[in-house]
């Protein structure tokens, strides 16, 4: 595995989506502590000046690799109107080896340095590799909201136009449903040590330093420029962008402490340096311990486009939430 893995961000739910705003006087602030674990996969395509490599990292493989991990969000709420911060930063490092690959070199001529008869090196079949990759990868992403609730009402007036007694205007089985406008901060920085061994022709001594291969292309990764003597280089790559959010989340109250919620949002489309296309989505199901504490396990997508950056990170969250 090589860049990003991944890279991951909280709940836009997951901070607030049992917070419910009550009829009558002014609730006050309220703030949501939320630490969370997301156990995320990654499945995409990452960049380092040219070197590509197919992330298809699983959970596990991120927990043997990961050097350095932070998650968790902090919502400010008053009323209906609400601020939403949200981090997921790691670092993370792996080793990939791929390889030995037969590949044909040539028909190639070279003049020798100081001049001399041309060589020719006719198609010939070659062993390359093995490629040995380490990669570290450091990834933030932080995301800021401001939002707005536009509905709170018991469901049971929904199912028939009122439910009278059933639902008075206080009871906790509600319907909320919240819409956001928010800021999504991505820093991705890639580190490859790239090895390989030389490459040796059958019957020709040719100069370490010469090119063999343009673009060398082994399953899954992709390095630009090979030559005879093999490949000793370290890679790397910084990329940080700013994309613009609009979403929304709602918020389905079962009982007074069970409740489930959907959240989701899209954003970038090319609007100067930000993604080609961004987008989350996320489904939690909530219980509440007390008026302080509550329980959340859900599954969350993530997804960008943005130049050499293509992927998805997805995978189970679990958290709780703390009132103050």
């Amino acid at each position: 595995m090589t860049g990003s893995r991944s890279l991951a961000l909280a709940a836009l739910l997951l901070a607030g989506g049992a917070a419910r705003a009550d009829a009558g006087p002014d609730p006050g602030w309220e703030i949501i502590v939320s630490p969370y674990l997301w156990t995320t996969r990654i499945d995409g395509t990452v960049e380092a000046r040219g070197a590509t490599a197919d992330l298809d990292v699983s959970f596990s493989d991120i927990v043997k690799s990961l050097n350095l991990g932070a998650m968790g969000a902090v919502e400010v709420r008053r009323g209906r109107f609400f601020a939403l911060l949200d981090l997921f930063a790691a670092a993370l490092s792996d080793d990939l080896e791929e390889g030995p690959v037969t590949r044909t070199i040539g028909p190639l001529s070279f003049q020798p340095a100081g001049g001399g008869p041309v060589l020719n090196v006719p198609a010939t079949p070659v062993q390359v590799g093995p490629l040995e990759l380490d990669a570290r990868l450091y990834q933030v992403v932080l995301d800021a909201k401001l939002g707005f609730r536009v509905l709170d009402v018991p469901w049971l007036d929904l199912l028939g136009g009122g439910a009278g007694d059933w639902a008075p205007a206080r009871d906790p089985r509600r319907l909320v449903f919240d819409l956001a406008l928010g800021a999504r901060y991505w820093y991705v920085r890639t580190e490859l040590d790239v090895e390989m061994p030389p490459i040796d022709v059958p019957g020709f001594t040719i100069t370490p330093s010469l090119p063999a291969f343009p673009n060398l292309e082994l399953p899954g990764v992709s390095v630009p420029g090979a030559s005879f003597g093999g490949i000793d280089e370290t890679i790397e790559e910084s990329n940080d962008w700013v994309d613009l959010t609009v979403g929304g989340r709602m918020a389905f109250h079962l009982t007074d402490r069970l409740f489930v919620s959907v959240a989701g949002d899209v954003g970038g489309f090319d609007i100067g340096s930000s993604s080609h296309r961004t987008w989350m989505a996320l489904g939690v199901l909530g219980y509440q311990l007390g008026e302080r504490w509550t329980l959340k396990a859900g599954y969350k997508a993530l997804d960008t486009e943005r130049g050499p950056v293509d992927m998805l990170i997805h995978g189970l969250v679990l958290g709780a939430s703390r009132r103050f």
